[in-house]
């Protein structure tokens, strides 16, 4: 679990330093953070994260994939 609690951080630090108008690179930040919560079984926060990719990026079938885990 110890590669996934580090790459949870990268994430979060990606979230906070990506433009808010790149709507495409948030969206996949989000996915990939939502990965990291399932992993983690943080599951209501990787509920939140996918929904918070469909909401950048309504096209990113991935994310809808990662909620409905």
């Amino acid at each position: 679990k110890g590669q996934f609690f580090r790459a949870h951080a990268f994430y979060n630090v990606a979230l906070n330093k990506c433009p808010k108008d790149d709507e495409k690179q948030l969206s996949t930040i989000y996915l990939n953070l939502s990965q990291t919560h399932l992993h983690l079984e943080h599951l209501k926060e990787a509920i939140e994260a996918s929904t918070s990719s469909i909401g950048y990026n309504p096209d990113n079938g991935r994310a809808y994939l990662a909620r409905a885990e």
